[in-house]
């Protein structure tokens, strides 16, 4: 497995995914942004790419946020993205190898102000 260490960031205010959030155009409490500073979330192993994240609201990624809670869009571009399915208590998406990946996390029910992510390729 690829993993990355746990990402935090800080809750933005906002009342609507927007057109290409997760889920479009549904009321949010806000989102976090996880670009894994400025190089993005990626694997190089043909054999790992199933991405998969999972959001927490403790630092030491204990206290999961309930997959229904919240909506992850993937971006690897301007107009490469998409919406993480929801795969138990994580959300995944099928990679594309050396592909750099910044995520979007729509918060649609809590009440915590900061999030914590973790991001593995499998």
């Amino acid at each position: 497995m690829n993993v990355y260490p746990p990402q935090s960031g800080t809750l933005q205010p906002s009342s609507n995914t927007g057109i290409s959030g997760c889920p479009a155009n549904t009321s949010c409490i806000g989102w976090i942004y996880y670009p894994n500073g400025t190089s993005g979330f990626f694997t190089t192993d043909p054999s790992k790419t199933k991405c998969v994240v999972q959001l927490f609201t403790d630092a030491a990624c204990t206290i999961p946020v309930l997959v229904g809670n919240y909506g992850v869009l993937w971006r690897s571009g301007a107009s490469s993205y998409g919406c993480m399915s929801a795969a138990g208590n994580t959300k995944t998406f099928p990679a594309t190898v050396n592909t750099h990946y910044g995520f979007t996390a729509y918060i649609l029910s809590g009440s915590a102000a900061k999030y914590y992510m973790t991001v593995n390729f499998q």
